[in-house]
């Protein structure tokens, strides 16, 4: 396992990684490699370094906190997003649309209002007629988080803490991290310079490296969260337990069902399933739930075989510029899936 990791490190897929995996019960793979920044001192990585998640924050905060209201009375999957914001023009667009991104919204648009950054997301167009497609957008789980700020009247990021955070433990995890030992992203905002982003300088730490969360106060739908290894873990501990509490059985199991037609591409509400070119490898059972993050931050569930796997990376630290992570992060799940079954099954 190690290999793998330190062989990500020489070819550049990241500049390091934390890697926890194991059961219901217990931790059973501990490992981190490499460096939480490189750029401009080498600080090393460790088991406690602090990660931006990324779009982990569409399926550890925002489907999650959904559900937490639809299971509270206070929405229904086939509501339309128009019974919660009239700002918001296209009355055949639901939640359920929103959660299996199949909304129609384009996959994402930078923000450029710098007033009123939701502007954009209120004049957007539909690519397509709602329910028609699978096509991945930031955008519906940005105004997913939305509405859900409009129900409870309280932000996204207090919400995930009363909902989420506080019931599992997950102390270190948060939007907008005062402190704490952060693993480096990008230099400045390159990547999203070339699209036009208002230009952000310096190595950032413990600031959101998405620009429309970053432009929403670190606090959106679809990123801006940060954590360690070992919260993500409590979460994904959760899902193997039925939900532990914090949210009903009957929704993890809608969590682990398809909601895409055939031959789209498969997905539950809010979470990727296992099917061709899964980032969590070939190894995946059919209750398989998962996720990754721009960043390089990755959750695997496998409710088959009562295991998880969290990996964490940098790897646009300090600059987004290598596709390696994509065929090796299967590669380390299909290792870790291994070794947890040979070893603890």
């Amino acid at each position: 396992m190690e290999k793998l990791l330190e062989h990500g490190i020489e070819i550049g897929a990241f500049p390091g990684a934390v890697l926890l995996a194991g059961s219901l019960e217990k931790d059973l793979i501990s490992i981190s490699r490499g460096w939480a920044e490189i750029e401009p001192r080498e600080r090393k990585m460790t088991m406690e370094t602090i990660f931006d998640l990324a779009s982990l924050t569409k399926v550890l905060v925002t489907t999650p906190v959904v559900f937490h209201l639809l299971e509270q009375g206070e929405l229904r999957l086939d509501d339309s997003v128009c019974r919660f914001t009239n700002a918001f023009r296209h009355n055949n667009v639901t939640i359920r649309h929103l959660l299996t991104h199949s909304s129609g919204l384009p996959p994402h648009c930078l923000f450029t209002d710098q007033e009123d950054p939701l502007q954009d997301l209120w004049n957007l167009e539909l690519e397509n007629e709602p329910g028609e497609k699978v096509n991945y957008s930031c955008m519906g789980f940005i105004l997913l988080g939305k509405i859900v700020e409009m129900i409870t009247g309280k932000t996204l990021a207090q919400t995930a803490q009363d909902v989420v955070f506080e019931p599992l433990g997950m102390d270190k995890t948060g939007f907008n991290p005062k402190e704490g030992f952060f693993a480096a992203t990008e230099l400045g905002n390159e990547f999203e310079q070339k699209k036009g982003a208002h230009p952000r300088k310096g190595i950032m730490r413990g600031v959101v490296h998405d620009g429309n969360a970053f432009s929403l106060g670190g606090v959106a739908g679809n990123a801006g969260l940060f954590g360690p290894a070992k919260d993500v873990a409590r979460f994904a501990r959760m899902v193997l337990a039925g939900g532990e509490g914090i949210l009903a059985p009957a929704t993890i199991e809608a969590m682990l069902t398809p909601q895409t037609p055939p031959g789209q591409e498969k997905r539950s509400f809010g979470w990727c399933m296992p099917g061709n070119y899964s980032s969590g490898g070939d190894l995946l059972s059919e209750r398989s739930i998962g996720h990754t993050g721009f960043t390089g931050t990755s959750l695997w569930i496998d409710r088959g075989k009562d295991l998880y796997v969290v990996l964490l990376t940098n790897r646009v630290h300090p600059r987004v510029d290598s596709t390696e992570h994509i065929r090796l992060r299967p590669l380390i799940h299909n290792r870790a899936w291994s070794i947890m079954e040979r070893n603890f099954g």
